[in-house]
């Protein structure tokens, strides 16, 4: 059987840091989420082809995050 050494406190900073990121990243998503909801609501006339377009674009965004997720 191979035995590895682990060096703890290094271990711990590299999962530290990567679940600080993840939070990171939630909360930017959360933030680009209002401004597409936003701007979408400005679309109107002509325009409402674009909302939803952008509805279209978030509403990968947020299959792609769940699959992340369910892979966790």
């Amino acid at each position: 059987m191979t035995t590895h050494r682990v060096h703890a406190p290094s271990c711990f900073e590299i999962f530290t840091k990567v679940e600080a990121e993840g939070r990171n990243a939630a909360l930017t998503h959360k933030s680009l989420s209002g401004d597409i909801d936003a701007l979408g609501a400005l679309c109107t006339g002509e325009s409402s082809i674009l909302a939803a377009k952008l509805n279209g674009l978030q509403k990968e965004a947020r299959k792609g995050e769940s699959c992340r997720e369910a892979t966790r």
